[in-house]
């Protein structure tokens, strides 16, 4: 369609311009018969029926003050007729006789329940999430990515909403208190010292001999203020000290984060095969309790009251079932550890989490925890099996009837 309206517009734009050169060859011997004039007016004249540079030259030398200047200006109007008819064309979507599907968790109960002391197995689609959620820089791209079904590359979703992880953290550093432990050897004021650096809630990283501490981080220990009381229940709590190793004398930051189960209302949308996803509203019960299940294992139910972004029709109640202390052990496991840079420039790491995160830097700590949130959440979507469904659209084929396929705007 694109290539027949392009030959259309050669022919329009040659059809416009033979009339306006024709006019402007006879405008030129009207122009020395009134009047007196240069013989190099002649030859700007005969440069302006030949093409948009000699146009500009006569419109130049004219000063819109002569019919020829009507001619040149068409001339130059000539030159964007292209783009424009171009834009003229527009395919408008329709729905077609197929259904969209893009995954949520309505619940969450995979994994081992088994209350056999030590046995802690979740679904091995949260090791890769662990780790997308850390090191990759854009996870849509990632394989931790929810994957919609639509079969025609284009498809639209009312808002849905999800079971998720939350994440939300605060900078604890003026709570860290230093101490001395073994002062420094004179003469050598940084190194060969040891130092002490804790926060109240019992977690403290250790500067040994000429060992830089990078980071330390623990999911063992409660959270240092009341700044985030209100995230309730909680998966587990993050505390981590940072050595900015590479300054003297060398500057320390503490955070406090915390993971709670959520449930986040989405809009999202597929333009040629690509998903777009946002997330429109968040929903935590900070009063909300689990309920105790056999014996000590834990199960979390929140329903949504109305007042939230969500169509009336949806299901407003979510679950979560007893695994989910599976969920929260493996994941509080993998971030405990420490590791950093020595005077030597070796790199020591007690696993490939902590040096991932240390990677990213602390000054995008904070982002770095609300990616692995947002991969943990893709992953229960992933496992769940549930969906929402939304609508498959496709451009129209060309048509000449009356309110079907191409539409032809003109100004």
């Amino acid at each position: 369609m694109n290539r027949i309206l392009s030959v259309l517009a050669t022919v329009l734009k040659g059809s416009m311009l033979f009339p306006v050169c024709a006019c402007l060859s006879q405008l030129k011997w009207l122009w020395y018969h009134r009047t007196t004039q240069t013989l190099d007016d002649f030859e700007v004249f005969d440069a302006a029926s030949r093409g948009p540079l000699g146009a500009a030259l006569l419109l130049y030398r004219l000063k819109f003050w002569h019919l020829a200047s009507i001619g040149s200006v068409v001339t130059l109007l000539s030159l964007a007729s292209d783009a424009f008819i171009q834009q003229s064309l527009q395919f408008p979507e329709a729905s077609v006789n197929s259904t969209a599907f893009i995954l949520i968790a309505q619940s969450y109960s995979k994994g081992s329940d088994s209350p056999i002391d030590g046995a802690i197995e979740v679904e091995q689609s949260f090791i890769p999430a662990l780790y997308n959620g850390i090191l990759a820089s854009d996870l849509s791209q990632s394989s931790s990515a929810v994957s919609p079904t639509c079969s025609t590359g284009n498809c639209t979703f009312l808002p849905y909403a999800s079971l998720a992880v939350c994440s939300a953290c605060t900078e604890v550093t003026a709570l860290l208190n230093s101490s001395e432990l073994d002062p420094a050897k004179p003469g050598e004021p940084y190194l060969g010292g040891t130092q002490l650096f804790s926060l109240p809630n019992g977690f403290y990283s250790e500067d040994i001999d000429s060992s830089f501490t990078g980071l330390n981080i623990s999911t063992l220990h409660n959270l240092n203020t009341d700044d985030l009381p209100s995230y309730q229940p909680r998966l587990f709590n993050v505390s981590t000290i940072w050595g900015a190793y590479h300054t003297v004398p060398r500057a320390h930051q503490a955070f406090d984060c915390v993971f709670y189960f959520c449930v986040q209302t989405f809009s999202g949308s597929v333009v040629q095969n690509h998903l777009t996803e946002s997330v429109r509203d968040v929903y935590h019960d900070p009063k909300l309790e689990a309920v105790s299940v056999m014996g000590e294992r834990l199960s979390l139910n929140m329903t949504i009251p109305q007042g939230h972004l969500l169509p009336p029709d949806i299901n407003r109640t979510f679950n979560v079932g007893p695994t989910m202390i599976d969920l929260s052990h493996y994941l509080s496991q993998q971030l405990i550890g420490a590791g950093g840079i020595d005077v030597t420039g070796q790199s020591i790491w007690e696993n490939d989490v902590v040096h991932g995160i240390f990677s990213q830097n602390s000054s995008n700590f904070e982002r770095t925890m609300g990616n692995l949130a947002t991969a943990v959440t893709n992953a229960m979507r992933t496992i769940s099996g549930d969906s929402a469904v939304g609508t498959a659209c496709r451009n129209l084929p060309f048509s000449m009837s009356a309110g079907h396929g191409c539409y032809f705007l003109w100004p």
